[in-house]
């Protein structure tokens, strides 16, 4: 019974992500496998109204972040920034949206921006925004 219960915690712990399959008990190592440290973030809600808002990330080199966002209100366009301002990433062709998703990478440090634009004069936008770092 005992033997079981453990067996039971066990894999209960590995599905949860607790613990790795392979790894010893204390220090997590053994395996010999390294995993990017993982981030997720959200929801964050933005009231650009009928004008525009960000979503600012600050990133390390290297690092990539994938983000997903809902506007209620008015359709929006969107657009992520690097930290001089550049546009890295242009979203749904350009064309606006209710619901959008991207990633990108950060080439250098710094702070990025997930830019949002409401498509409405005068229907106000709210964007409700989850995002996760990986590296």
């Amino acid at each position: 019974m005992k033997r079981v219960l453990v067996a039971v915690l066990v894999v209960s712990f590995i599905i949860a992500g607790l613990v790795s399959p392979g790894c010893s008990s204390g220090s997590g190592e053994g395996a010999g496998v390294s995993t990017p440290k993982t981030s997720s973030y959200g929801p964050y809600v933005i009231d650009i109204g009928t004008s525009q808002g960000n979503q600012d990330i600050y990133l390390s080199t290297g690092q990539r972040v994938e983000f997903n966002f809902h506007s209620s209100g008015s359709l929006v366009y969107y657009k992520a920034l690097d930290p001089n301002g550049n546009i890295i990433l242009t979203g749904a062709g350009g064309d606006k949206v209710q619901d959008g998703s991207g990633s990108f990478t950060a080439s250098g440090s710094g702070s990025y921006a997930i830019q949002f634009i409401s498509s409405g004069m005068l229907t106000p936008s709210v964007i409700t925004v989850y995002y996760t770092v990986y590296g």
